[in-house]
């Protein structure tokens, strides 16, 4: 799905709702115990919409998904640390971080729509909940850690 079509079926899924954005100014990476490992403080004009959208220096990065519906963007933190975070991080972390319950992780709410990052399609959930949301496709002990590939980094 490319990034206008994704962001127009977003947008025409939840008619009701406004598109608020926030800037990104702290991310937390969670240990394989779903501990934090640690906390990432920026200082960057970058910025991340309820529909998961992100914009970086004006511009507006891309929200065209790969095979696995992961979108991934690369920061620098004020340490001078450069740290990747999922889309899907970043939304969460940026508007509800204080709702983590410890050992929670994001989840999508509806799993067969992945690329839908949107704050109304995630949750805070332990490994429990996400294995029941993804009945014939379990969650890894790597899905869960800190979601760090390669593929598909966009900003």
């Amino acid at each position: 799905m490319r990034e206008s079509e994704t962001f127009d079926y977003i947008r025409r899924k939840y008619p009701d709702k406004e598109e608020k954005w926030r800037k990104v100014t702290r991310l937390v990476k969670f240990d394989e115990d779903l501990e934090v490992k640690s906390v990432h403080d920026f200082n960057i004009n970058c910025y991340i919409s309820t529909f998961g959208r992100l914009i970086r220096n004006g511009i507006l990065c891309n929200m065209a998904y790969g095979d696995k519906y992961d979108i991934s963007s690369m920061f620098t933190d004020t340490d001078g640390n450069q740290v990747r975070f999922k889309r899907h991080q970043i939304v969460m972390q940026t508007f509800f971080m204080g709702d983590r319950r410890r050992h929670d992780t994001v989840d999508h709410i509806n799993n067969m729509e992945r690329f839908d990052n949107s704050i109304y399609n995630l949750r805070w959930a332990d490994k429990g909940v996400q294995c029941g949301n993804r009945k014939d496709k379990p969650v890894s002990d790597t899905h869960l850690r800190a979601h760090e590939t390669e593929l598909h980094l966009v900003c």
